[in-house]
C-alpha cells in the first residue's frame, strides 16, 4: 500500500496532465506498468537477489516514472543539490560503500512480494480500492497523464524514502486506475500453489495451468494466460 506517512504531497490532481509520447496509449503504458509489478514478484520468487533488483529498479520503474514531470520529481532535485555541494565541497577521502547484505535482499524483496499481493487482492472490494485510490493521490506517488487521443490516464512518480513496497504500489495505482475492473474479474491465484495472475480462466478454475495438466481439469488455458506469480 502507499506509505502511510507521506511526504509531503503535490496538488498532482489540478496539475496539468503530461502528455505521453505519440504512440504511447493510457492503456498500453498501463499494460506495462502490470507487467512491471507481475515481473518483481515472479522474480521474488525466483530467487532475485542484488542485481536482478537493481536492474528492475534503474531499467522497467526508472522508465516508466521517468514521464512524471521533472519539477515535481524531488529525488532529481536533491541530486542537482547534492551535486552543487560536491562542487564546492573539498574533496575528501570516499567513505567504503556500505553492503547490503543477500539476506537484506531476500527480505526485502519477499517483504514487497507480500505486501503487494496484498494490495492486489484488496482491490477486488471496491470500497478498499477507493483508499487505495485516496491513499495514493496523498502521497503523491502518481501523476494525471494524457495521450495523443486524448485519453487520461496516469503515471507512477518517483519520491525520495519510498520504500520498495511502495514503489510497487505506485505502478499498481497506475493501472487499477485506468481498469479497476480487473481486479474483482480477472485477478486469480492458484489454489494449488498460490500462483497468481490476471486470467478469467484461471479465476474459473482457480487452478494454474501446470497444476490444471496435472488433474485433469479440462481448460482452454492456451497461453493468453499472463505471467504469473508465487503469493507467499
Amino acid at each position: 500500500m502507499p506509505p502511510s506517512s507521506p511526504p509531503p504531497s503535490y496538488n498532482l490532481v489540478s496539475e496539468r496532465p503530461v502528455h505521453l509520447p505519440t504512440k504511447v496509449s493510457v492503456t498500453a503504458f498501463a499494460d506495462v506498468c502490470r507487467a512491471t509489478v507481475v515481473d518483481l514478484m515472479n522474480g521474488a520468487s525466483r530467487g532475485w537477489g542484488k542485481r536482478e533488483l537493481a536492474s528492475w529498479l534503474a531499467g522497467p520503474y526508472r522508465t516508466l516514472t521517468s514521464f512524471a514531470k521533472r519539477e515535481q520529481r524531488e529525488s532529481e532535485r536533491m541530486i542537482q543539490v547534492l551535486s552543487r555541494v560536491a562542487a564546492v565541497r573539498p574533496i575528501r577521502k570516499a567513505n567504503r560503500p556500505v553492503e547490503i547484505s543477500s539476506a537484506r535482499i531476500d527480505s526485502l524483496l519477499a517483504g514487497a512480494r507480500r505486501a503487494s499481493w496484498v494490495t492486489l487482492e484488496s482491490l477486488r472490494d471496491e470500497d478498499l480500492g477507493v483508499g487505495f485510490v485516496f491513499d495514493a493521490l496523498n502521497a503523491g506517488i502518481v501523476q494525471r497523464c494524457v495521450d495523443n487521443d486524448g485519453n487520461a490516464g496516469w503515471v507512477p512518480v518517483d519520491l525520495p524514502k519510498l520504500g520498495l513496497a511502495e514503489r510497487v504500489a505506485s505502478l499498481i495505482a497506475v493501472d487499477y486506475l485506468v481498469r479497476p475492473e480487473d481486479y474483482a474479474q480477472k485477478l486469480a491465484s492458484c489454489c494449488e500453489c498460490g500462483l497468481v495472475a490476471f486470467d478469467e480462466e484461471l479465476l474459473a478454475v482457480r487452478r494454474c495451468p501446470g497444476h490444471v495438466l496435472r488433474s485433469g481439469i479440462p481448460a482452454a488455458m492456451d497461453g493468453r494466460v499472463q505471467p504469473v506469480t508465487r503469493v507467499a
